[in-house]
């Protein structure tokens, strides 16, 4: 029901516009409503990427649930600004945000739909922050709520965060059992785009292993999804992993890097426009694994460096080097003064994080260009 609500706000133009949340109601269950309606405008604001207003009128709605004693709207409440914080570029923030609201007493009196929002989103906060040990803790101990809750979109985050923490441990079966019980409640749930998202997941798992052909079967099975960059909003789910960041990656792997740059041009105006940093990144390190391809060093870079320039204040780990090998040997070559010119000379925090990447990189492909390369 949550999702179904969700996906209706996100297609209204501006919902619920003829109530006042302003001024508190006169009883709990009126405060309780003018939440919710707080909330509901919080959504509708955040998935159209007016972030600024999306917080201040997500803060109502939790000052409003307080009044009225809802834990529902409150935990909902902090879940979205945490969700917004991070779609921000603030990771920090928002994982002190969820790490409270799931330790406060409410969430053990009320396990349901409020305590699997919270659960999920600090499972996806955890895993692009690459504390992978503690996003799986996290996992295992809310699972069954999770699972129970019937909210697609956390889901989709939670359950694609885990199977990816399992493929990066070489737990590949089960990464891949992960996966379909994701898709098997989609399914139970008749919610198409968390199968459509998933789906790419899959996708996304067989480049990174090599299996082009494999990847281009199942992305050829997928029902056709016309909503791309251009569009306004977007979900909690899409925010840096949709069908367009997908078929980017594919065209990419299958050298058509052309093609892939000119699906990142717009979608990258457009992030920037929503300041939708997390997307920034993810779709950079894209645009510089194209420009790879295409032999133009200096391009890739200038790509990745501005990519860095956007990850290593909030520090998002895996939204860099979520891409497989080839992102490694271009991290380490950006070590080399003569990778950059002058006006992309690194800060000292911008360094510390591509010593922090390269650490946590691929071991076999470090080992190699670290030998024969001499760069460290």
């Amino acid at each position: 029901m949550v999702a179904i609500i969700e996906d209706d706000l996100a297609h209204t133009p501006d919902p619920v516009t003829d109530v006042d949340t302003r001024v508190p109601g006169a009883s709990r269950f009126r405060n309780f409503e003018l939440s919710a309606v707080s909330n509901a405008r919080g959504y509708h604001a955040m998935a159209m990427g007016r972030y600024d207003e999306a917080l201040r009128l997500l803060a109502r709605g939790r000052a409003l649930s307080d009044l009225a004693g809802a834990t529902f709207t409150w935990a909902y409440s902090i879940g979205k600004t945490s969700l917004t914080l991070m779609s921000q570029g603030q990771l920090q923030e928002a994982l002190t945000q969820f790490r409270t609201a799931l330790s406060d007493p409410r969430m053990y009196v009320d396990e349901s739909v409020s305590t699997a929002c919270l659960a999920c989103g600090l499972i996806t906060a955890l895993y692009e922050a690459d504390e992978l040990d503690l996003a799986m803790a996290q996992f295992r101990q809310f699972r069954e709520i999770i699972s129970n809750a019937g909210i697609h979109d956390y889901l989709v985050i939670a359950y694609r965060a885990i199977a990816r923490i399992h493929d990066l441990r070489g737990e590949h079966a089960d990464a891949l059992a992960i996966l379909d019980e994701a898709e098997q409640l989609a399914y139970s749930g008749q919610w198409p785009r968390a199968v459509r998202l998933i789906g790419w997941e899959r996708v996304r798992r067989e480049l990174l292993a090599g299996r082009l052909d494999r990847a281009q079967i199942i992305a050829g099975r997928m029902d056709e999804d016309t909503v791309f960059a251009e569009s306004d909003w977007i979900r909690i789910s899409e925010d840096a992993e949709d069908t367009l960041i997908g078929r980017i990656r594919l065209h990419i792997h299958a050298g058509r890097s052309k093609e892939a740059l000119r699906l990142i041009q717009p979608a990258l105006r457009q992030a920037v426009l929503r300041t939708r940093v997390h997307r920034q990144i993810r779709l950079n390190v894209l645009a510089a694994l194209a420009y790879r391809r295409q032999g133009n060093d200096n391009l890739a870079h200038r790509t990745i460096d501005q990519a860095l320039k956007l990850a290593a204040p909030g520090g998002y780990v895996r939204a860099i080097i979520d891409e497989g090998d080839e992102i490694s040997p271009l991290l380490l070559e950006h070590l080399r003064p003569q990778s950059q010119p002058s006006e992309l000379q690194m800060d000292s925090e911008r360094y510390a994080f591509l010593a922090r990447l390269i650490g946590t990189g691929t071991p076999d492909v470090l080992g190699f260009y670290i030998l024969h390369e001499g760069l460290i």
